[in-house]
């Protein structure tokens, strides 16, 4: 998978961002979007398993595994920079997992999934029961969610968000 260019500005991010511009991107990291929080994301390009995974976001002391929790517009532009970079039966580890409690799915910042996001789920999904620990944004879903087994490996995609 290609790595992202460290700086993707165009003017209107800039712009967004009240001109400070290439300063507040961090290492590594490229400019993604702007919801109600800032978004940085970088592809170390590589498949890691869902823990070893987290240990790579987070080398830096910022970064985390991508979190889908931002509603359609988020999803879609992730989905939309996946969809071409992985394999017909790849996928991207998603910053969540239900290991402490079943069904109880944790977003790696500690905050519980909302009903609002589960309309990400494949039909069907999610399905795996006790094994299926994890959650990617599967291709052969097409880019919905699916729950899968965490020491599986997958592509990563770490994010760091400001504020």
């Amino acid at each position: 998978m290609p790595s992202l260019p460290t700086s993707t500005w165009g003017s209107e991010s800039k712009s967004r961002l009240g001109g400070i511009g290439d300063a507040l991107v961090p290492k590594d990291y490229a400019f993604a979007m702007i919801t109600d929080q800032i978004h940085f994301i970088k592809f170390p390009n590589v498949m890691q398993d869902y823990i070893t995974g987290q240990t790579t976001c987070g080398a830096d002391g910022m970064g985390r595994l991508i979190m889908d929790d931002k509603g359609q517009p988020w999803h879609d532009w992730i989905w939309q920079y996946v969809a071409p970079n992985v394999g017909v039966s790849e996928g991207v580890w998603l910053g969540i997992d239900d290991s402490q409690l079943e069904g109880t799915w944790i977003w790696n910042d500690g905050t519980q999934l909302s009903a609002s996001v589960k309309t990400m789920w494949y039909g069907g999904e999610p399905g795996g029961g006790a094994p299926d620990d994890c959650i990617i944004l599967w291709k052969p879903y097409g880019g919905m969610w699916g729950d899968y087994t965490c020491h599986f490996k997958e592509w990563i995609l770490c994010e760091v968000r400001f504020p």
